[in-house]
């Protein structure tokens, strides 16, 4: 099963590349070590894109010949990473939660979030209440004969209403 907390901020590695790293809604990322629940989503997405910025930058030197590495194997790990950005997307759309990727090339420059906030409780401004009346027929009277005297009544507005 598919655990999004198992991914890591990827600013805590020794070996992180700010320059890779995409801005979060424009700006910076939360703060590192985070628990608040939007802030810690936030840098997971923002942690699945860097990751896709180290493949792609990584590829990019390979084909340029700045680097050695095998092609292939590169490919294969970025589609490893495309799967688990679909993962974590997929696990948290069901509460509204997105990424949204601004592209510039093949990398990822800033992620722009959605999610549905909580919902406010709003309390009516005001408040009413009445109070139907429905009369019952008498237990020895003729019911059809009952009710045509209180349809009669009705429709000429002289309806009893007993004391409350």
């Amino acid at each position: 099963m598919f655990d999004p907390k198992a991914i890591n901020d990827p600013r805590l590695s020794t070996d992180f590349d700010p320059a890779l790293f995409p801005l979060c809604d424009g700006g910076e990322a939360p703060p590192v070590g985070t628990d608040e629940r939007i802030a810690r989503r936030k840098i997971e997405f923002l942690a699945v894109y860097y990751r896709l910025n180290q493949l792609y930058s990584l590829l990019s030197a390979i084909r340029n010949g700045k680097s050695s590495g095998d092609e292939k194997e590169v490919l294969q790990e970025i589609q490893r990473a495309i799967r688990a950005r679909d993962l974590l997307e997929d696990f948290y759309e069901s509460e509204g939660f997105l990424g949204e990727p601004v592209m510039d090339g093949f990398f990822y420059k800033d992620i722009e979030f959605t999610y549905a906030r909580r919902r406010e409780f709003y309390q009516p401004a005001a408040s009413s209440s009445f109070s139907l009346f429905i009369p019952m027929p008498p237990p020895d009277s003729n019911i059809e004969e009952w009710i045509r005297e209180h349809l009669a009544k009705s429709m000429s507005g002289k309806i009893d209403v007993p004391p409350a």
